[in-house]
This record gives structure tokens, C-alpha cells and sequence, in this order.
């Protein structure tokens, strides 16, 4: 005896045009919720820190940044030579194409230097490439 199997009616033309519809009803809906910036507000926001350092005294030294893999998911391992360590996410479609640029170039940068300084993150990374 064959186990009995519930199938709902195919969907017609109809009930696709229907969705269809009804989709475009609702992203239209939801572009015109979108609040309206003005350059004052995004000039504002451009000038805020991403990130606040302002607790960070000294610079941070790196001891070592390890790239980590499991399947097609990235993680980098960077810790300090004060025992701090942090795990970031990269892009892993960028860094399954990067990770040789990554390891080769950009990690031995870091490695033994300070990042912290008034320029921020950004700041010491142009510093330090510009000492390459």
C-alpha cells in the first residue's frame, strides 16, 4: 500500500499574476516609506566615528592574525601581544579569492606593529603600507 500524498492544485496563471501584483503593490509601498536624507544629515554622518577607540590608552601591538577555514566560512584570528584576541568575518567570497593576498601581504604588515593612533584603524594601515 502506497503511503497517500496531499498535492495543492498547481498554480494557474492567474494566481501568479495575482502574487506578482500584489509583490509589486508591496515594494512600492515600501520604497515610498524610505525617509528622505538631506546632505546636511549625511555630511553629519560621514563625520561620526565608525569606531570608538577612546578607551584604547596605548597601541595595540599584534602578535599574530590567523586565517581560519571551515568550508566556505573565513575567520581571522588577530591577538596582541597583551593576550587580547579578537575574531573578525570576512567577506567569504572575497577572501576565497583574497586569502593568498591576505596571508602574503597584508598580515606580515601587521605582525609586531602598533595600531592605534589618531588616524585610527585606517590611519595606521595607510602608515604601514606606506613604510612597505
Amino acid at each position: 500500500m502506497q503511503p497517500s500524498t496531499t498535492f495543492s492544485s498547481p498554480a494557474t496563471r492567474r494566481t501568479f499574476l495575482q502574487t506578482l501584483a500584489c509583490a509589486g503593490l508591496a515594494w512600492g509601498v515600501r520604497a515610498d516609506a524610505a525617509p528622505v536624507v538631506g546632505a546636511e544629515e549625511l555630511a553629519r554622518v560621514l563625520d561620526r566615528p565608525v569606531l570608538d577607540v577612546s578607551f584604547v590608552k596605548r597601541p595595540v601591538k599584534i602578535a599574530s592574525v590567523e586565517l581560519l577555514r571551515a568550508g566556505r566560512v573565513y575567520l581571522v584570528r588577530t591577538r596582541s601581544t597583551d593576550g587580547v584576541e579578537a575574531v573578525t568575518v570576512p567577506n567569504p567570497a572575497r577572501m576565497a579569492l583574497m586569502y593568498p593576498l591576505f596571508l602574503k601581504q597584508i598580515v606580515p604588515v601587521f605582525i609586531g606593529k602598533g595600531v592605534q593612533g589618531q588616524y585610527g584603524f585606517a590611519g595606521n594601515l595607510c602608515d604601514l603600507v606606506a613604510e612597505m
